[in-house]
């Protein structure tokens, strides 16, 4: 673990928190062995690109991409991984979850049909089933037909029962583990499951999961065995997308977590890190801006904005990772960030969807980095831990079993058409239809410009005008 920090780059020294409304930092211990001009410390680690070889069949990864990703690919600051002696990392523990491999999540999941996901649902189903009963009594009653009330009654817990049965040998024979899963896939690429959700952590009801037992399961899956390797390695996922001719060129890393411990709590998470390059140039491509996404929205920097470790020709930038949530920031802020985020409020019966943004002032439901600097003018420090790179498919059609039966096999999740999760479900990423497919215009019109990147988007300037082309 790095323990070695210093001063804000580029003079953008931490906001101050706002004491008025009691918010402070969680719990910290000090690192030892500081650098002069440190401001303060917290445990954290950094994790750089390993230099793996790329896939280049159908990802679109060529020399150029390779070299890009060489001098550009993000370096990640977050707190350690691997605590089993906590209960749970948030909200006062000092480590998290790390970017893994989906198969670390895919290997325990089982695709369980909407309606046994939740309380309400097994309500909605056996409720129907006792109507149906009613009105076939009230019916056979009116008629004239004889049925008796201890008939009717008996019928009604006879449905109730089967419901009940009915229910359980779904969940049973529902696919469970990625081959189960993949196969029932592979059955129908249009549908792919799409009344589906995967969950893969126990809960103690239909409708909940239970942080304490995710955790544990996860620090033992990522336990080093004898030889020292890991069976899901540190992982980032790179997404290749071009422009028309010699326009401009995104390099998205999309990150997997098998758990989000937030205040608000689900299976899986992911999350991104978009690099945007003008056009080619006889001198190679330049970096014009970069977008780190935070919940359902991202922030942006022009590059003399973006923190950076620097190496010869290399200029890596610096992503902040939240602490539970997973969301991604240019520096550390202290009080933390007030996220926005939408959350579903069941009432009833009902769902009532919710804002929830800078209106909380709770400790709880703000995003923490870890609170740590580093001066422009140096490497990263200690020693990073590497993470490999995977380079996933151009496009959702080179997915297909019949076509490819290795690539399908490596990327069959990229075609699963369901929701992720039992609980607060959502989309996998190339079912995220706006990042996915139109990044440029969805942080164009959901982004916020940050540090000192506003007079980009001063009312009547074009707001992407100088990376725009991809989209076309």
């Amino acid at each position: 673990m790095a323990t070695v920090i210093s001063e804000s780059p580029n003079g953008h020294e931490a906001a101050e928190p706002d004491r008025a409304d009691g918010v402070s930092d969680p719990p910290a211990p000090l690192s030892s062995g500081n650098w002069p001009g440190v401001i303060g410390t917290q445990p954290f680690e950094i994790l750089t690109w390993a230099g793996n070889e790329l896939e280049r069949d159908g990802t679109g990864i060529d020399d150029e991409i390779v070299d890009l990703v060489r001098r550009y690919a993000p370096a990640l600051v977050l707190f350690p991984e691997g605590r089993p002696d906590e209960e749970t990392p948030y909200p006062t523990g000092m480590s998290d979850y790390h970017p893994r491999a989906v198969g670390l999540f895919l290997a325990n999941a089982r695709a369980i049909p909407k309606t046994y996901t939740t309380v309400r649902g097994v309500v909605y189903f056996v409720g129907a089933q006792i109507l149906a009963a009613a009105g076939f009594g009230i019916v056979a009653l009116v008629g004239g037909i004889g049925i008796d009330l201890p008939f009717i009654l008996g019928y009604v817990a006879f449905l109730f029962v089967t419901s009940i049965v009915l229910g359980a040998a779904i969940l049973r024979t529902s696919p469970k583990g990625e081959d189960a899963i993949r196969a029932k896939v592979a059955e129908d690429l249009n549908f792919a499951l799409e009344s589906y959700r995967l969950t893969a952590a126990p809960g103690r009801s239909f409708g909940s999961v239970d942080p304490a037992v995710a955790w544990k399961a996860y620090c033992k899956a990522v336990k080093e065995d004898d030889e020292g390797a890991k069976e899901y390695p540190r992982t980032v996922y790179l997404r290749v997308l071009r422009g028309s001719g010699e326009s401009g060129l995104a390099l998205q890393f999309w990150l997997f977590y098998a758990f989000n411990h937030w205040w608000n709590i689900h299976e899986g998470d992911w999350e991104f890190v978009t690099l945007f390059f003008g056009d080619r140039q006889a001198e190679g491509r330049e970096l014009r801006a970069a977008a780190y996404s935070n919940h359902l929205n991202s922030l942006w920097r022009a590059p003399h904005d973006i923190n950076t470790f620097d190496k010869d020709d290399e200029s890596h930038p610096i992503a902040y990772v939240a602490r539970g949530s997973h969301a991604v920031y240019f520096e550390p802020k202290r009080g933390g960030y007030e996220p926005n985020v939408v959350v579903n409020v069941p009432v009833g019966f009902a769902k009532l969807s919710l804002r929830a943004g800078r209106a909380n002032t709770t400790g709880i439901k703000r995003d923490y980095v870890p609170r740590v600097w580093f001066r422009k003018d140096r490497q990263a420090p200690g020693s990073p831990l590497p993470y490999q790179l995977i380079a996933m498919p151009e496009r959702l059609d080179y997915v297909d079993p019949s076509d490819d039966i290795e690539t399908y096999r490596r990327f069959w999740w990229m075609r699963y058409r369901g929701e992720w999760s039992k609980v607060n479900p959502f989309r996998g990423p190339a079912r995220q239809v706006a990042r996915w497919e139109t990044p440029f215009a969805w942080v164009s019109s959901d982004g916020q410009a940050d540090a000192h990147w506003e007079d980009l988007f001063r009312p009547g300037k074009p707001k992407m005008s100088l990376v725009d082309q991809p989209d076309s």
